[in-house]
């Protein structure tokens, strides 16, 4: 007998569990992608660079770093 994985036929069946075991489940692969970009989504304010590609000051930026974008010179300082 024999077993299929992948879609890759394997005579000797402890030669073909061997590649199974190496692998991970598809639950732990799809709960740690949901880890990273829970991560991803928390994180991404740390991402934004102060101009855009144009080299423009970028509004993201102003928003989430008033204090930043004064030093930068984006908006001035209230006193």
């Amino acid at each position: 007998m024999g077993i299929f994985v992948d879609g890759k036929w394997y005579r000797d069946e402890a030669k073909a569990k061997k590649i199974l075991q190496g692998r991970s489940a598809p639950i732990a692969k799809q709960s740690r992608i949901f880890e990273m970009s829970q991560e991803a989504q928390k994180f991404d304010r740390e991402l934004i660079q102060p101009y855009t590609a144009d080299g423009k000051p970028n509004p993201e930026f102003i928003k989430h770093y008033p204090k930043e974008s004064i030093e930068y010179g984006f908006i001035e300082e209230r006193k």
